[in-house]
């Protein structure tokens, strides 16, 4: 035997030994199992190395993730395709036929069934036929019954090896195609388990939250006290809302009057409905809050809030009121009862667009101080009334975070139905972190709804990560500054990239941003406070101060803990905080500030 026919001996003696089974029916049984493994292992392979090779360009990152597992797939597809060549090819009599059926049935689990029936009752292999028959139904009801449960689909796929199991062969039956079922098997045990210690961690992370703040995390809690408020549908709220003015000409930080004039008297004269459901409104007690429509679908997120814009409007209408009438001692108090009315009835309803709104309209409420406090009609104790106590704006936080955690498990509760549902086709959408970066370039990963164990548990893992987050930021101690309060409770996005946390990557807030809203309010707060203090020395001395140091103590910004800083400009003064970031702001920039323009 020359050496080329040696060569080509070997790679025959490869082929047959990896593809080319003896027993058509172990091969057919072997690959059939393989397949099975390999698309079982998928999702969990492919987050796994999705990890290591994310950092790479996304076509190499899909190829060297795709390439192995498509590979593995065709070694068991090329198994099942020649061993049921064999099978058929006594029935059908042409290797043509016997190929197409054989590639098929390969392909498309349900047609193995169809297609090795008639083969079986041909065959008089009627045992074996009762169990491909028993398949069929079992992937019928699972493909076209909406009925998508993987014990079912697991069934079917069983009855077809037991089919499989009772074709004529005249070959010893071998059970080493088990093995890869036996991969399979412990794989799923294994997630079964670990299903069920993450769902013990998920009990003891919900009761922790609910222990901290005081209330429970049940969506049944959150519809019951929405019943009890406002509802968005009935007068005056309705027309209030329907005649919302398009746009509200109000600048932070200048108030001239003529200009907050003309605007006032703009919108009376184009939004008539408006302002006359905005004076019923105001006349509702401040402690009920808004009731909210139960969606259809009882989705959390899908309940509108149409209020929110309309009380933001509300807010500068009734601030162009305190600047037009700021020298009106008995109006002036009662638009800022009004304003803080509305601010109470924001922050009861505990969503969290709700507690940022009540901040932007307390915002308003302060900023517009600033004409009242250059008015001069009120004393300085009568304008710390004005201001009115510090709001615990920790507290309503926690609230809302709690209600957060509702809705995330809602929301991802919704999510997970539909992907079980016909509305999704049958398939579950993962947007996987495809950058280093958020908002992350967003691929697709079809899972079919048979991978629904390792769903399970890659949902409640990322449900228990949420819930710790959430844990983390309600027990950031109330004695620390706004920016360390942000840091501590800031969402970890290293660990959200790292283990693929779909749900947390897109339902989680943004703890650090609402801890500094929170601390710049209250420092807003102080500084109105201490406009007053500088507008009194200047009432006795005729000046305005060169610094704080006229009062018995500065007080420190709550955002950093930081002294409050003062500084006299060309039409009056400001007072300030550093920004986030630990620097001046610019003599413009009126967030981090209080700016008081004194009349000529």
């Amino acid at each position: 035997m020359n050496g080329n026919s040696l060569k080509l001996h070997h790679r025959k003696k490869f082929f047959y030994r990896f593809f080319m089974r003896k027993s058509p029916r172990t091969g057919v049984m072997f690959g059939l199992a393989w397949i099975y493994m390999t698309v079982s292992l998928f999702p969990f392979v492919f987050f796994a190395m999705f990890s290591v090779f994310s950092k790479y360009p996304y076509f190499v990152t899909l190829l060297v993730l795709l390439l192995p597992m498509f590979l593995f797939y065709l070694y068991g597809a090329i198994l099942c395709i020649l061993g049921l060549m064999k099978i058929f090819l006594p029935v059908f009599r042409s290797k043509k036929l016997s190929f197409a059926a054989g590639c098929l049935s390969t392909l498309i689990p349900p047609f193995l069934g169809v297609i090795l029936l008639p083969v079986l009752i041909i065959r008089k292999r009627f045992t074996a036929a009762f169990f491909a028959l028993v398949g069929i139904l079992a992937f019928s009801l699972y493909f076209f019954g909406g009925m998508t449960i993987f014990p079912l689909f697991a069934a079917g796929g069983i009855c077809l090896l037991a089919a499989l199991a009772g074709v004529e062969d005249k070959h010893r039956f071998s059970w080493r195609f088990m093995i890869p079922l036996g991969i399979v098997a412990g794989f799923n045990l294994f997630l079964f388990w670990y299903g069920g210690k993450l769902e013990l961690d998920v009990r003891n992370e919900r009761e922790k939250l609910s222990q901290l703040v005081g209330r429970p995390l049940q969506v049944e809690e959150f519809w019951a006290r929405e019943t009890g408020g406002i509802p968005a549908d009935r007068e005056p709220l309705k027309t209030l809302i329907a005649q919302n003015p398009r746009h509200i000409d109000w600048k932070v930080g200048n108030h001239p009057v003529d200009a907050a004039r003309n605007e006032l008297q703009r919108i009376q004269r184009e939004n008539p409905l408006f302002v006359k459901a905005l004076d019923e409104f105001l006349k509702l007690p401040s402690g009920i809050p808004f009731a909210h429509q139960k969606p259809e679908n009882d989705l959390m997120a899908s309940v509108l809030l149409p209020e929110m814009n309309v009380l933001r409007n509300s807010a500068y209408f009734l601030a162009l009121k305190i600047v037009v009438e700021a020298d009106n001692k008995p109006q002036v108090q009662e638009y800022c009862r009004n304003l803080s009315g509305i601010r109470d009835r924001l922050l009861k309803n505990n969503f969290l667009i709700s507690h940022l709104v009540a901040i932007a309209v307390e915002s308003v409420r302060l900023d517009t101080l600033e004409a009242v406090l250059v008015g001069g009609a009120f004393s300085k104790e009568e304008f710390f009334k004005l201001v009115g106590d510090p709001i615990d704006w920790n507290r309503y936080l926690r609230f809302a975070y709690v209600d957060e955690a509702v809705m995330f498990k809602n929301d991802m509760d919704f999510i997970l139905s539909k992907s079980e549902s016909s509305g999704l086709n049958n398939y579950l959408i993962i947007l996987t972190m495809m950058s280093t970066s958020r908002p992350p370039m967003e691929t697709i990963v079809r899972m079919k709804k048979y991978y629904s164990p390792f769903v399970h548990v890659f949902s409640l893992r990322d449900y228990r990560f949420a819930l710790r987050t959430f844990i983390k930021a309600c027990s950031v101690p109330p004695t620390l500054s706004g920016l360390e309060k942000a840091r501590l409770a800031a969402v970890d996005e290293k660990e959200i990239k790292r283990n693929h946390y779909f749900f947390s990557g897109m339902l989680l807030p943004a703890f650090e941003t609402v801890y500094a809203r929170d601390s710049q309010i209250t420092d807003l707060r102080q500084m109105v406070l201490l406009g007053a203090e500088v507008m009194e020395y200047r009432r006795k001395t005729g000046k305005l101060p060169r610094d704080l140091t006229f009062l018995p103590h500065v007080p420190s910004a709550e955002l950093d803990h930081r002294p409050i800083m003062y500084e006299a400009t060309s039409d009056g003064f400001r007072l300030y905080t550093h920004t986030r970031e630990g620097k001046i702001p610019a003599v413009d920039d009126l967030l981090y500030a209080f700016k008081v323009r004194l009349r000529k």
